[in-house]
């Protein structure tokens, strides 16, 4: 039954719901006109090195256990063969607090599950291939609900709308680099991501303010839709008195 939902949705390209999809572009509208998506989630990977993880053993399990990494093609999986025992994932999504706040987090793009998603994460900002230093990542999950629907999502983005998912993660970035303050964070975004990053601040600044809290952040973009000197700009515009709270 999963392979055929899998084959029903891409054949139609995500317009009819399947299980794998999510509900495809019917369940998506809400969210296009700006309602929160309730299939995002923030997950957090972390290793044995981690002081998240030493201090809360109880909140991890190993990620080869988890969901998320037997959702993996078979190629996937071997990717992680190097560091597999040693890697934990938060038993239920996380809350953005001082506790909790990483410095390395990231936002996925289109057509991606979870498990695609923290791999993407653990490789686009630098993770990958750490062995004797602590790995702690947040990985702000966008899920995906098929090719014409996730598009969809991205283009009222990229024109001037703001989607329940670019508001969630506006208030993730706020809440992060609030929480991180002079700690500083950084936020890898690939592809569809960056549009949701940049539609976000700005709402957020319209509707509350961004909490920048003295903090130092940077942002990596990969295959962005949007462009560097707009991106820029959004920044600046949260980093200024405008934005701040």
């Amino acid at each position: 039954m999963v392979i055929l939902g899998i084959l029903i949705g891409c054949a139609s390209l995500g317009i009819l719901p399947t299980n794998e999809n999510k509900g495809g572009i019917l369940a998506q509208i809400p969210i296009l006109t700006g309602i929160e998506d309730n299939s995002r989630k923030l997950l957090q990977i972390v290793n044995d090195k981690s002081e998240k993880f030493i201090s809360n053993k109880d909140d991890f399990i190993k990620f080869k256990d988890s969901e998320y990494y037997k959702s993996l093609s078979k190629n996937n999986k071997a990717k992680f063969e190097k560091n597999l025992n040693t890697l934990y994932i938060s038993k239920k999504p996380v809350e953005i607090s001082k506790n909790t706040a990483t410095f390395q987090n990231f936002t996925n793009g289109m057509m991606n599950n979870a498990g695609e998603a923290i791999k993407n994460g653990l490789q686009q900002t630098g993770s990958w291939n750490i062995r004797e230093d602590a790995i702690e990542l947040t990985v702000n999950y966008n899920p995906s609900y098929g090719f014409l629907g996730d598009l969809f999502e991205a283009t009222v983005d990229k024109f001037g709308g703001t989607t329940g998912m670019a508001k969630q993660t506006g208030n993730f970035y706020s809440d992060v680099i609030g929480a991180r303050g002079d700690a500083g964070s950084n936020f890898a975004n690939h592809s569809q991501a960056n549009a949701l990053t940049n539609s976000g601040i700005k709402w957020k600044i319209d509707n509350g303010g961004f909490d920048v809290n003295n903090g130092e952040h940077t942002i990596v973009s990969f295959g962005s839709p949007v462009g560097r000197s707009e991106m820029e700009k959004t920044i600046n515009l949260a980093n200024s008195n405008t934005g701040n709270n």
